[in-house]
């Protein structure tokens, strides 16, 4: 790697949390596709693995709908294993939202029959709100309870309201008899004015829980899977490193994307790093020594994750790196120790579980969830 000294320059990446600004790369299609069904105040289910930008689209997006005047309830569901947890989310996403600080006060009230003090305040400058919220003691159904009338007063917030689950998945992962899915729905037929938004990474939950004659959200609100980059994001991310004068190659990019699997996240810190390392010219072989750097990285990370897993599971793997897909032929299992193809599906299956491995529901094809994980481990292989 050249790592010839040069000008210090404002980093023209980033990546780690959700971007905004100069650093997101806008989808002005998506934004339209969503628009057309917002301005209807209908509901959609954003679907797409993790580390592709959803985060970062969204808040871009809410952040453009409070700008033209809607009310914006954020949640992310992604810690949310309880009810409390839910309604702790909802209240101090509730909280947060402008103009909401004396209708959420008057609505402390009535909470005066609930085993669940709840108290607020704003800072006189900011007008910020402080909440606090103390369930430790409280009941399921005082929960419950609290749950419902939340959404009630949400609902009241304006006659332009989104609200935004990110992780949706977790909520149909809850072990309640899928009382709180029923709720949300409930919600969402009886408050027509409030458009809906769930997010997710884990596709074959999440259409589960649309899709399926058995649950709550059954064909309750439109589907759309989240797009992989065109072209214009190379385009993109040459004109960054232009903007700091850095020569790069677009075929370099592509190459990038490729060995990430057009992953946004991943595409993005490589880009960081070669910045960083000063790299006045992008080839080839400047991405794959950032990549190498990378994964090596994760290395600690990547041992602990194998060893939890079963020697059944680990040779699965071995086979998806080498062979490129997962075989249940005699020759297959015979070269890879496995003793039959219910192994192999009982492996897959765990591996899923565990989030290692996605299973598509259309194709049944399987990729790796981490695209730097099978870097790592195809490089451990050889």
């Amino acid at each position: 790697m050249n790592n010839e000294k040069r000008d210090i320059v404002k980093n023209p990446f980033r990546y780690g949390k959700p971007v905004t600004g100069e650093y997101f790369f806008k989808l002005n299609h998506l934004e339209k596709e969503l628009d057309n069904y917002i301005k209807s105040a209908l509901s959609v289910a954003i679907v797409g693995p993790r580390r592709f930008g959803k985060t970062s689209f969204l808040k871009n997006y809410l952040c453009e709908k409070r700008e033209k005047g809607f009310a914006v309830i954020e949640i992310d569901a992604f810690n949310v294993v309880t009810h409390k947890d839910f309604l702790t989310q909802l209240i101090n996403a509730i909280a947060k939202e402008k103009g909401a600080i004396k209708r959420f006060t008057d609505w402390l009230g009535e909470f005066k029959n609930i085993r669940s003090p709840l108290s607020c305040s704003a800072n006189p400058s900011t007008g910020e709100m402080s909440i606090s919220v103390e369930l430790g003691n409280a009941s399921e159904s005082d929960t419950k309870q609290a749950i419902l009338l939340s959404m009630d007063s949400m609902a009241k917030l304006s006659k332009k309201l989104i609200v935004s689950i990110d992780e949706f998945q977790r909520i149909g992962e809850l072990d309640d008899g899928r009382w709180l899915e029923a709720t949300l729905r409930s919600k969402m037929q009886e408050h027509d004015h409030v458009a809906f938004i769930f997010t997710g990474s884990r596709r074959s939950i999440i259409e589960e829980m649309f899709n399926h004659s058995s649950r709550p959200f059954y064909r309750s609100c439109k589907m759309m899977f989240f797009p992989l980059f065109g072209p214009e994001f190379t385009d993109w991310i040459v004109r960054r490193f232009s903007n700091v004068k850095i020569n790069c190659d677009r075929l370099a990019i592509q190459y990038l994307r490729e060995q990430v699997e057009d992953t946004p996240h991943y595409v993005q810190e490589v880009c960081f790093h070669l910045v960083s390392h000063g790299i006045k010219s992008i080839t080839h072989e400047s991405v794959d020594d950032v990549i190498n750097i990378i994964s090596s990285q994760s290395s600690y990370t990547y041992e602990s994750l194998l060893n939890i897993l079963t020697p059944t599971q680990i040779k699965i793997l071995r086979m998806l790196v080498l062979e490129g897909r997962i075989s249940y032929s005699k020759y297959v299992r015979n070269k890879y120790e496995l003793k039959s193809a219910s192994y192999i599906q009982s492996g897959i299956k765990s591996l899923v579980d565990k989030q290692i491995i996605e299973k598509d529901p259309g194709t049944r094809d399987i990729s790796f969830d981490d695209p730097m994980f099978k870097i790592w481990l195809s490089k451990k292989l050889r």
